[in-house]
């Protein structure tokens, strides 16, 4: 669903698109062969990019 939203050619969306890629294949791994482990790395990015897109909506409401 992620991946859906990104505009080609947009640097932001550029630069995402690898990222969200990396975490699908890690999801269908994560599936295909039981392991949490990748499950916990896969959370570790979701959350990691969840604080940096509130840090920088904080920045774009406060002018920042």
């Amino acid at each position: 669903e992620l991946m859906v939203t990104l505009k080609p050619g947009n640097s932001i969306s550029d630069s995402l698109l690898p990222i969200y890629d990396y975490m699908k294949y890690q999801l269908i791994q994560a599936n295909l062969h039981k392991k949490v482990e990748i499950l916990e790395d896969v959370e570790g990015h979701a959350v990691e990019l969840a604080e940096t897109w509130g840090t920088a909506m904080k920045k774009v409401k406060t002018g920042n």
